[in-house]
This record gives C-alpha cells, structure tokens and sequence, in this order.
C-alpha cells in the first residue's frame, strides 16, 4: 500500500511512525512533491541493514580467512571463532545501518518539516 504525505495530518504520522499496516511505499504529494527527497524517505524509512551486514560479514571472513590460513585453523582463528566472528559482523553491521538509516531518515524528516513550514505556515515564519 502507498501512503502519501500531502499535508499537516499525514507528515504528523510518518514523524510518529503511525503509518498504517501494509505500508510498502512512501509517496510525496502536494507542497512535498520532490522525488530525490521521496526517494531518500524511502529508502531510509524502509531499511533494513542488510547491505552493511553483508559487507560486514564479508570483511569479517576475509579476515578470519587469511587468519585461518596464516595460523592453521588453531587460536583464534579455530573454526567456531570463524562463525562467531561471522555471526558478531553479521549483527554489528547490521545495527551501524540500522543507525545510519535513522540519522538519515531524521534528516529527511526535518526537510519535510522546513517545507511544512515555508508552504502551509508562511505566516509562522
């Protein structure tokens, strides 16, 4: 389902995260209609980390690869180290674009927020 902010009461909503269920899409309409503004909404609002968990989990076996290979598979490079350096990249990389994601959709929001203010509320300025 694709929600349009068009106004006060539906910019309200995405600052509250009240969207209703099935929301798949974010769409700009009215005085917000800007679609490189819309396309960061997006993408922020509906990440989910797993590009940076990825690249993460890569680095991490990179790493633990060339550690594996240097040592023999022993110390700290044994094989269940291996994983649980895997798992621990997988869940670190994951909460950083998690994070990043929320700092980037605050930003957006704020430039939501700016335009309420400079095309509804003119008078509040």
């Amino acid at each position: 389902m694709i929600f349009t902010i068009d106004d006060d009461t539906s910019l309200a909503m995405l600052r509250r995260r009240s969207l209703p269920a099935g929301t798949t899409k974010l769409e700009l309409g009215g005085p917000f209609a800007d679609q490189e503004i819309e396309k960061r909404l997006n993408s922020s609002f509906f990440a989910c980390g797993c590009q940076e968990g990825a690249t993460a989990v890569f680095a991490a076996l990179m790493v633990s690869t060339i550690g594996a290979i240097a040592t023999g598979l022993s110390g700290a490079f044994a094989w269940w180290w291996i994983v649980a350096y895997a798992f621990g990249a997988a869940l670190l990389g994951k909460g950083i674009g998690l994070a990043i994601a929320w700092v980037r959709l605050i930003r957006v929001r704020r430039e939501l927020a700016a335009i309420n203010v400079r095309e509804l509320h003119p008078e509040s300025q």
